[in-house]
């Protein structure tokens, strides 16, 4: 079951990410004010998630660690699958929508698929 549900996120993901990429203009670089965008990014995900931390198992828990002390656009972009999955997971595909398009926003053009 966790196997289908995680290929329909990665399909979901996916689309929302070549929408998305479409859409912003380079101009929107996380390079222009990186250090701000980071902290506003550690803001979100910690907005979105701290309140489920409770509830989560210990790969999640470190995952979410793991975001948190990202040094950089580039190391958090890297994980944005993984942290969008999370939010799937945890508040469900409609919040993880909006929270991760705000990232990409703010990360952009740091993020990987």
């Amino acid at each position: 079951m966790h196997v289908t549900a995680l290929a329909n996120t990665h399909a979901a993901f996916d689309a929302l990410m070549s929408r998305w990429s479409a859409l912003h203009d380079a101009h929107t670089s996380a390079g222009d004010h990186g250090v701000e965008h980071m902290r506003l990014a550690r803001h979100l995900l910690d907005g979105t998630l701290s309140g489920y931390l409770p509830w989560m198992v210990p790969e999640d828990l470190a995952l979410y660690q793991q975001l948190q002390q990202a040094r950089d656009a580039d190391e958090l972009g890297a994980l944005f699958f993984r942290c969008f999955d999370l939010m799937v997971r945890t508040r469900g595909m409609a919040v993880a929508v909006l929270r991760v398009h705000e990232l990409f926003r703010l990360l952009q053009p740091h993020i990987t698929r």
